[in-house]
């Protein structure tokens, strides 16, 4: 084993996945660990079904449920004998009760011949969900073919010096025992977590942004309605602000601009335009300005085009109180949905820094824990950096399925839409009609 290859592999997954892991380890735990009590208080492990896992676990920690034993041990024990499911209970009783770490090894041990389709990575597995401080679950194969898939898998495997799956106790027990000196040093005592971060490690040559949105694609859903509903509003009113853009021109916000209020929270949730109307009361000059910026937008047919028609009204809003960036943002991504993620949004920037790692060029510098705020509150001097940002993500979401699998348009917008709803946006409102 390489042991700083290893330290430096679960230190730098603990910085980008540790929130997300302190966020959901207790809600696993607790799922898991009624199998456990289920077959210890007399159930039949062989009735246990994929279905049986609560849709929550199946559709929202997809990737915690990685770190254990393919379908957790399911298909292990669908085959097992009348005899074998009771070695299997007595196995979990006898570990359940054990009072130190050495006499839960020797029942781990004691077992692993025991139970005929059971082997050590699956016991262990299990074991893991009584005792996550002692054990961690290591199965898969560096060799398997498909990809990566597994606590060992072929990106890791070389780390952990093990070039197959692993077959017996006393090489499970040699892997854990170096697994535990290293977690040691870094802070981590929960074996678990260590397989979740080998589960998820990618050498760094793989584009880390790339798997920190597929993570976050795994972890939001969207039905096909709710997104018809937000993609069809949008487009009304954008279709009635361009039908009518040379009587807006002349127009105040309760005579013709209001209809950006139809785009308001509930109905698209990540817009809001109740900001902007204060802007319009006061500044009568910003009912051209945004007119012409729209015709402009609208025109526009190269990313320069957009680029420039952006950076010419940027200077003519910064003195206008109530109209910041984002608003121009929310109003742009309304007009182009094509081309722009309000990324400015609450809740779509701290989805952003995750994605980055709180390292966003221009706009906080170094890596910054403070990235959600500083990108919220990003001014119009920095609009050249926060199209860099937009056109990045655009440029990612185009390599990765199901994006792209999406018209231009309806891609932009339902990336926005997963961005507001992973960074803690309400995921049970539901858009009105």
């Amino acid at each position: 084993m390489n042991g700083e290859k290893l330290r430096d592999l679960l230190q730098k997954s603990k910085e980008e996945f540790g929130q997300y892991w302190e966020e959901n380890w207790k809600k696993i735990h607790e799922i898991y660990w009624k199998f456990v009590d289920r077959i210890i208080n007399g159930g039949d492990p062989r009735s246990l079904k994929y279905e049986d896992l609560e849709s929550e676990l199946k559709n929202k920690y997809k990737d915690i449920d990685r770190c254990f034993w393919f379908i957790f041990g399911v298909k292990g024990v669908e085959g097992l004998s009348n005899r074998d499911v009771e070695k299997f209970r007595e196995f979990l009783i006898e570990i359940s009760n054990s009072s130190s770490e050495n006499e839960a090894t020797e029942i781990l041990k004691k077992y692993e011949s025991e139970i005929r389709g059971l082997g050590i990575a699956s016991l262990a597995t299990w074991a893991s969900i009584i005792h996550p401080k002692w054990f961690v679950p290591l199965w898969g194969n560096p060799q398997a073919r498909g990809g990566p898939r597994g606590v060992i898998n072929s990106y890791n495997g070389p780390i952990l010096g093990v070039n197959a799956s692993i077959q017996s106790f006393d090489q499970y027990n040699e892997v854990l025992t170096k697994i535990k000196e290293v977690a040691k040093e870094i802070g981590i005592d929960n074996m678990i977590e260590v397989a979740f971060y080998l589960s998820n490690y990618q050498p760094e040559n793989e584009d880390s942004k790339k798997r920190r949105i597929k993570l976050i694609l795994e972890n939001v859903s969207i039905s096909e309605d709710e997104f018809r509903k937000i993609r069809n509003i949008i487009y009304d009113v954008r279709e009635k602000i361009l039908a009518h853009i040379d009587e807006l021109k002349e127009s105040g916000w309760e005579n013709g601009w209001d209809i950006l209020n139809q785009l308001n929270s509930p109905r698209v949730p990540y817009l809001d335009f109740r900001e902007i109307s204060k802007a319009f009361r006061q500044h009568r000059e910003l009912s051209e300005i945004l007119a012409g910026y729209i015709k402009r937008l609208n025109d526009a047919r190269s990313l320069e085009d957009i680029r420039r028609s952006m950076e010419e009204v940027a200077p003519q809003l910064r003195n206008i109180q109530h109209i910041g960036i984002t608003q121009l943002l929310h109003l742009s991504h309304v007009i182009r949905p094509d081309s722009f993620i309000p990324v400015t949004q609450w809740q779509i920037s701290k989805s952003i820094c995750y994605i980055y790692n709180n390292t966003i060029d221009n706009i906080t510098g170094i890596k910054d824990e403070s990235c959600p705020g500083k990108l919220h509150g990003t001014s119009m001097e920095k609009i050249s950096n926060v199209l860099d940002l937009i056109n990045d993500l655009r440029s990612l979401a185009e390599e990765i399925n199901p994006l792209n699998e999406l018209p231009e348009d309806e891609r932009t917008t339902k990336f926005s839409l997963i961005l507001y709803k992973y960074g803690g946006g309400d995921l049970e409102s539901e858009v009105e009609e």
